[in-house]
Parts: C-alpha cells; structure tokens; sequence
C-alpha cells in the first residue's frame, strides 16, 4: 500500500492540480490518502507501507481534527523516524517551496529528499498506475516522469562527465578516474548482454583517451534518447 500523507487544504489537490483519481477512489486497493493526521497519534498503521509519500508542510491536526498553524510534528515524525529518508520505508518529500528535485538512484534509490508540489501531482497517476500493475515501487517515474530510462540517462551522463573535467582530454582513460558504482549503473543503460566485469577489462585495455570516451558517452546517450537503447560502442 501507498500512504499519501498531504493535509490538502480546500480540496488543493483538485482545484488547482486537477488530480482526481485518489479522491474518487480509482486506486483505493494501492492508494490510501490521509489529510488528517491528529498530533501525537498512533503511526504504526504505516509500518505496513510500501511507500510513503509525504507533503514536508503537512499541518498537524488536535483532537477535533483542526488544524494546528505552523505546528508539522507528524510529518517531521514520518521522514525522519518512521521513514527514516529511506532507510525504513521509500519515502518521497514533495512541497511547493522545493523547486528542483533532489533523487539518486544510485546513492539512495529510496528516497526522493524533494520534489515540487505541482511536478509530484503531475506524476503520481503513472506512479501508482505502474505500482498496481508492477506490484513494484518505482520512484523514477516521480523523480523524472514516466519516460524516466532517458531522463536518468542525462543524469548519469552528465556524473559522467563531470568526474573527467579534472582529467586533460589527450591521456590515456582509465575505468579508475569514475566511481565503479556510477559507471555499472550507467553501463547498465547501454544494454550490452556482456558481463561487466569482462566489459571493465576491455575497457582497461582499449587505449582510447579522455576526449574518446568522453565523446562515446554523449553518443551513447543519444542513441538511448533517440532509440530507447544503446546502439553504440563503449570502445570505437
């Protein structure tokens, strides 16, 4: 189950995001909502959760289920011990005031620290969609949208790059200049039916310089935005 936890003030979700879905109880078996969430409560309902997705600025209700100003206890409890960031539970931050979207899948692929208000609403329905068909939480579908396989692809890409700026373009590459976690990861986008040990060897021996590489990679990825697969060479 998915646990939305978003106070929802007069009917936001609707009105000014058009999102209709969770009220009218399309995805009731994967989706449950909570808008009221009283201050000091019993939690332990989301222990069960296989996601929690979590609006930073959720206010804290008292036991007449009014709203306490400025008082987000709950929400703060949600992210910070039941969740842990991650750790415990995925776990996704959304907010109005968060502008860009803060998501590693290869740092921590549980947890998306924040992403705007508007942009998560925008997303959630293929988010749940995929989660009742797939059985299967994927958070790349918020972090970059549905078409997320090229969108991280331009991430990687650009970690990629980043990592050989300190490198002089001519010298000889090395699989060592790039952080063996973020070239599998993106080694795994190429499509390759090779083994990625056998690849790094190859790799080790293929002589070709920084600039080469560097070169192969923005090929790469455009081959995986144009075809949806890499048909490219890491080497030549």
């Amino acid at each position: 189950m998915i646990f939305l936890i978003d106070d929802n003030k007069n009917n936001k979700r609707a009105n000014e995001f058009g999102v209709f879905f969770v009220e009218d109880g399309s995805y009731k078996s994967v989706l449950e909502p909570h808008s009221i969430v009283k201050k000091g409560s019993d939690l332990s309902f989301l222990q069960r959760a296989d996601c929690i997705l979590v609006h930073k600025t959720t206010e804290d209700c008292d036991a007449t289920g009014t709203y306490i100003q400025n008082s987000h206890t709950v929400a703060n409890d949600i992210i910070e011990k039941i969740s842990d960031y991650g750790t415990n539970i995925p776990l996704v931050i959304f907010s109005n005031k968060m502008q860009n979207t803060e998501y590693s899948h290869i740092d921590n692929p549980n947890c998306i620290f924040q992403i705007n208000k508007v942009l998560f609403y925008s997303r959630l329905y293929d988010f749940v969609a995929f989660f009742e068909k797939e059985k299967a939480i994927e958070l790349r579908i918020l972090a970059y949208g549905v078409n997320f396989a090229a969108a991280e692809a331009d991430v990687l890409t650009n970690q990629l790059l980043n990592e050989l700026i300190s490198y002089l373009p001519d010298i000889a590459f090395k699989p060592s200049f790039i952080r063996p976690q973020l070239l599998e990861s993106y080694y795994r986008y190429t499509g390759f039916s090779e083994n990625y040990i056998e690849f790094f060897k190859d790799l080790e021996k293929s002589n070709i310089t920084v600039r080469q590489f560097r070169e192969n990679i923005s090929i790469i990825n455009e081959s995986i935005n144009l075809y949806g697969r890499n048909i490219c060479n890491w080497t030549k």
